[in-house]
């Protein structure tokens, strides 16, 4: 039986947290959620703590789940943050940022879809995703087939609606989305051209 991973509270300066290779995810410091959360832990501070683990020189730690918020200080900026330090393997630390990252309120669809794809290439099983994430196997290979949507269509999905073009595109359900993925991709982009054009 493996042993729990060993943890340490306590207050850490910005310096010395590094964001690792695990940390994929991108994140727009000039976002208007981004400026709204700098604006939150300037009035309140953070209310949660970072997870970190420790990072492969003395005295830096590596972000595990927290990066926005790590982000949000720094543009503030605050000289340190209060972390978790928890002894985690990849294994461990891939865990974690994957159940954070699918916990979001703001998470669209296709970032979903992305960040369980990123986890099925890394070798994990739609069982094991589903488990960690507390969803129905056929809500995980659903999610990951909107990774099949062609570039021009993420770009619509994922753009500010223009009256002009993709009528309401960016308001389509998941399901809706994950019917056209299913396409073959000329097909797809056929669609999205008739759309612009007001032919559906």
């Amino acid at each position: 039986m493996s042993k729990p991973p060993t943890e340490t509270t306590q207050s850490i300066p910005i310096s010395h947290i590094v964001i690792g290779p695990l940390s994929t995810r991108p994140v727009d410091p000039k976002s208007l959620h981004m400026i709204e959360l700098s604006a939150s832990i300037r009035e309140s501070g953070i209310l949660q703590p970072l997870l970190v683990r420790p990072g492969q020189r003395d005295g830096q730690v590596e972000i595990v789940c927290g990066k926005r918020r790590l982000i949000a200080a720094g543009i503030i900026p605050l000289e340190t943050v209060p972390c978790i330090v928890r002894d985690l393997t990849d294994q461990e630390a891939m865990e974690a940022t994957l159940i954070e990252n699918l916990q979001r309120e703001d998470i669209t669809p296709l970032q979903e879809a992305e960040e369980v794809q990123r986890f099925l290439d890394a070798g994990w099983e739609v069982g094991v995703v589903s488990a960690h994430i507390g969803k129905e196997k056929t809500w995980v290979y659903r999610r990951a087939q909107l990774t099949k949507l062609t570039d021009a269509w993420k770009k619509a999905v994922t753009s500010p609606p223009d009256p002009e073009k993709t009528y309401g595109v960016h308001r389509w359900s998941a399901a809706h989305l994950e019917e056209i993925a299913s396409m073959p991709p000329a097909i797809q982009d056929s669609i999205l051209e008739k759309i612009d054009r007001g032919v559906f």
